[in-house]
């Protein structure tokens, strides 16, 4: 049953990666699905939004976020919502998908930063934050 909307945090263990709460072992806590859902959130609410993914390196983000991206955005596709890429499969290699609304999403990797220097998006959502540090 659904509760309620609202913020909420993730909790990380370094090293272990897991911690205990309630009696139940967590990992994996869904925070890429979360990611990947908020990115869909804000392509579909704000047309013509400019929103980018990363994560730490580009093999990272290929083998994981944007695989989950592609799967979380399906139903996008399947409604005839998707411009680019014409192929949908998370292998493809423009790294970048734009609704029929003119929302643009983009995949980037953190390994060289001052590519960031002059660009302007909607929001930036980074997968995996705790591996940046």
């Amino acid at each position: 049953r659904f509760v309620r909307h609202g913020e909420f945090y993730d909790l990380s263990v370094p090293g272990a990666r897991h911690y205990l709460a309630q009696g139940i072992w967590h990992h994996n806590s869904g925070k890429t699905v979360g990611l990947c859902a908020k990115a869909v959130m804000v392509m579909l609410n704000y047309p013509g939004s400019r929103v980018m993914i990363a994560r730490r390196t580009y093999d990272e983000l290929i083998k994981t976020t944007k695989q989950t991206f592609f799967r979380v955005a399906q139903p996008l596709k399947d409604a005839g919502l998707v411009d680019r890429p014409r192929n949908w499969e998370y292998t493809e290699q423009t790294n970048y998908v734009r609704l029929t609304t003119g929302a643009e999403l983009s995949f980037s990797n953190l390994e060289d930063v001052s590519k960031f220097k002059n660009i302007e998006v909607t929001g930036i959502g980074i997968d995996q934050a705790e591996e940046t540090t």
